[in-house]
């Protein structure tokens, strides 16, 4: 199939987890031997070769503001670069199967697109709104009148919206859409995968010891033993951008209160905080944190697979700390190395659709209790080392490997097909994947 792919951010200067995962789409789709369009942005400036994730073209938007998503983004000069005449002379003669756009600000780049295949009488391919994160949910007061019609628009303009959760397709029904939606604009959740360059890595011998002991095929006294020594998972660790609607000071009061009990200290536990992001924010959170433990680990560089691998494999609890989160894909990253996650309980973060708590891959708590609270909570978990955080890791392990890129992809192109040739609803399509 044909697709043309909107995503303001993508492979150049990758900032978060929406360029993380727009570049697993793409490279997935065009592994199954899809032929893909990119139309994506890039900063001003940036020097580095395009990297197309396998698609047949990538054209890049340069655009003054850099580093995000929401209102402040330049998400209307990317918007007139999709509909500059390079671009649409480009899709015309790609003449693709759909459009898929992500996030909201994809689609004004889809009208703009639109307007400019119209005027050149060009095939004008049907709109696919995958919703990322419902930026709605987030937003400030003086955003959220904006947000919410261009999400909502988005939803209506399409012929199929994904999201990532099924928290977000209730939120969008509910608060964007309302009693009066008509079942073709119902959201379908599609999961986020395990990206490939996570995915290829090695079990830690911990956790690929504990799924030998657990398979029924061998008895303990059959388990062949590692080679590599096993070492003691040390770290408390946080790996989220440091911004506020990541909200990584629920980590640090975390590790203020267990610093403050001694608890770190009797347990041997090393706080770890994924940094790189700099500013007043962030910056004064990772002081805030070596305040409290001096030996704490923060890592300010960016983070490729094998770093993220080399800290999930010595994490005894991956703190996720959002309240809502429309996935969280370091939670799955996480367990893809046997780390077990705490996440806010209720259904709020994504990634709790594909790691169940009822099936011991996941931790859940109310976030919403006193930083004192939350505090026992992670240190009564910790005691448990060899217990329960090594069960659910390594059952988040494996549910974290049984959901791939390829079938993401596989489940994504039956979406929009049954879409394009049936004009299906949201009905129609379920009874599709």
């Amino acid at each position: 199939m044909r697709l043309v792919f909107i995503t303001l951010e993508f492979s150049a200067s990758t900032f978060s987890g929406n360029g993380i995962y727009a570049r697993s789409q793409v490279r997935a789709l065009a592994a199954l031997g899809n032929e893909l369009l990119v139309i994506s942005g890039k900063p001003a400036g940036y020097q580095g070769a395009p990297e197309s994730e396998g698609a047949a073209k990538l054209f890049q938007v340069e655009l003054s503001v850099w580093g995000s998503l929401d209102r402040s983004s330049a998400w209307q000069a990317f918007a007139e670069g999709a509909g500059s005449e390079e671009v649409v002379s480009a899709v015309a003669r790609f003449q693709a199967g759909a459009v898929l756009g992500v996030d909201w600000t994809s689609l004004q780049a889809y009208k703009n697109l639109s307007a400019g295949l119209q005027r050149s009488a060009a095939l004008v391919p049907p709109y696919v709104f995958m919703n990322y994160r419902v930026y709605h949910r987030t937003a400030s007061a003086g955003d959220r009148a904006l947000i919410a019609a261009m999400e909502s628009q988005a939803v209506k303009t399409s012929m199929l919206t994904t999201v990532l959760s099924r928290s977000d397709a209730q939120y969008i029904q509910k608060q964007l859409l309302g009693s009066s939606t008509i079942a073709s604009h119902l959201p379908v959740v599609l999961l986020p995968a395990l990206r490939s360059d996570m995915e290829g890595l090695p079990l830690p011998p911990d956790t690929a010891q504990n799924q030998l002991s657990q398979s029924a095929h061998c008895s303990a006294t059959s388990l062949p033993q590692s080679e590599q020594p096993m070492k003691r998972r040390r770290n408390l660790t946080c790996c989220v951008r440091l911004s506020p609607e990541k909200e990584p000071e629920r980590f640090v009061a975390i590790v203020e209160q267990l610093a403050r009990s001694g608890a770190l200290q009797r347990l041997g536990i090393v706080p770890l905080m994924c940094g790189s992001a700099t500013g007043p924010y962030a910056d004064g959170l990772k002081a805030r944190l070596r305040a409290a433990a001096p030996d704490a680990v923060v890592e300010e560089r960016f983070l490729g697979p094998a770093d993220l691998a080399r800290i999930f494999a010595a994490t005894a609890l991956n703190v996720h700390p959002p309240l809502y989160d429309a996935y969280g894909m370091t939670v799955v990253e996480a367990a893809s190395q046997g780390a077990p996650s705490l996440v806010n309980a209720g259904g709020h973060v994504g990634a709790a659709d594909l790691l169940s708590a009822k099936r011991g891959e996941i931790f859940e708590a109310d976030f919403s209790v006193s930083e004192h609270e939350l505090a026992q909570h992670v240190e009564a978990l910790l005691k448990d080392e060899q217990g329960r955080l090594a069960s659910v890791g390594t059952a988040a392990a494996a549910r974290a490997h049984s959901w791939t890129e390829a079938a993401n992809a596989q489940k994504l192109v039956q979406l929009v097909e049954t879409a394009v040739h049936v004009k299906a609803s949201p009905r129609a399509i379920s009874d599709a994947v």
